[in-house]
């Protein structure tokens, strides 16, 4: 990120400082109308493991490079008595390369226009993009930052079920899209966690089991300047290892018996944010993240009217990705 320094940056330059013990009240102050647009960049490597499913193949490794840029806008459309936001995110342009082993894939999506193109060719968009883009994701949040409602979710489900992720709440999954402040003035060296609490796959929203908890650790690091104002810096660290789910049916056309089960899922994330403590915004970001999945598609592709079955059994394996989040306005 270009004006958001790294962590360990940071931290040095924190530590000799010899700024005085600030105590702030960390809060978002939303105001009716207004619009802030962010930048995120990112930057992964790994492995992708093909599984051969025969056994007897063995498997194949390939090399994955995977470099995006793209942008949103949070709209602020009304603001309640307690402070509470009714804001809109649009999703803006994206651009995705991916190189594996040598072989480049370039993806572009204009959301305006809801055109894509792959390798410079016009592609189809699926229905449930289309949908997600025109209508944006509409959510209430709270001066923690804490996620209360969210609207404008179907079309993300069919996208998330055919990741094979659908068993999970998705106002849930929501809730980690930014932090959660603390409730109290922090100052240098103060931390507090976020617990997010997940319904177990399979189970009902009625059934009495433990769910699956995904908590991040904070910790109020010190403080920076950025474009001349004096920031707040939190560091964010997060641990998640998602159990094996049950398959997970997805209907698509051309394909049938369709199964996507989603083996492993494992984040190791620690990142650092910038927030303005005065304006009550948060101005940048950046995020570390290993990544290791296991996901196991099976089905029947329907040829000429004869279904012939197929079984793709894929794994990334260490993938390190980069992102970096800022401000634009």
């Amino acid at each position: 990120m270009r004006r958001l320094l790294t962590v360990t940056a940071l931290l040095v330059l924190v530590a000799g400082s010899g700024m005085a013990q600030d105590t702030v009240l960390l809060r978002y102050k939303f105001n009716e109308g207004a619009v802030h647009t962010y930048r995120v960049d990112g930057h992964g490597e790994g492995q992708l493991i093909v599984r051969d499913p025969t056994g007897q193949g063995g498997d194949q490794a390939t090399s994955m490079v995977i470099t995006m840029q793209m942008s949103y806008t949070m709209s602020v459309e009304a603001v309640d008595e307690q402070g509470n936001a009714t804001v809109e995110m649009m999703m803006g342009p994206i651009y995705v390369s991916t190189d594996t082993s040598g072989q480049l894939m370039q993806t572009t999506i204009d959301f305006a226009t809801g055109e894509m193109t792959v390798n410079g060719q016009p592609q189809e968009l699926p229905e449930a993009m289309l949908g997600l883009l025109a209508n944006g994701i509409r959510m209430k949040m709270s001066p923690r930052g804490e996620v209360v409602e969210v609207e404008h979710l179907q079309q993300m489900t069919t996208l998330l079920k055919m990741s094979g992720l659908s068993q999970f709440d998705l106002r849930d999954l929501m809730k980690q899209a930014g932090p959660q402040l603390p409730e109290d003035p922090v100052e240098e060296g103060d931390t507090w966690t976020q617990t997010v609490a997940f319904k177990p796959p399979g189970q009902e929203a009625d059934e009495d089991e433990t769910p699956v908890m995904m908590e991040s650790t904070y910790t109020m690091a010190g403080f920076d300047e950025y474009e001349g104002r004096r920031i707040a810096v939190l560091n964010v660290e997060t641990d998640f290892d998602l159990p094996a789910q049950e398959p997970t049916a997805v209907d698509l056309a051309g394909m049938g018996g369709l199964t996507i089960t989603m083996l492993r899922l494992s984040q190791q994330l620690q990142g650092t944010m910038g927030f303005d403590y005065e304006r009550g915004l948060l101005v940048g970001s950046t995020f570390n993240t290993l990544l290791n999945t296991h996901t196991k598609m099976q089905g029947t592709n329907i040829v000429d009217g004869t279904e012939v079955p197929f079984v793709v059994d894929t794994e990334m394996r260490d993938f390190e990705m980069t992102m970096t989040l800022e401000l634009e306005e």
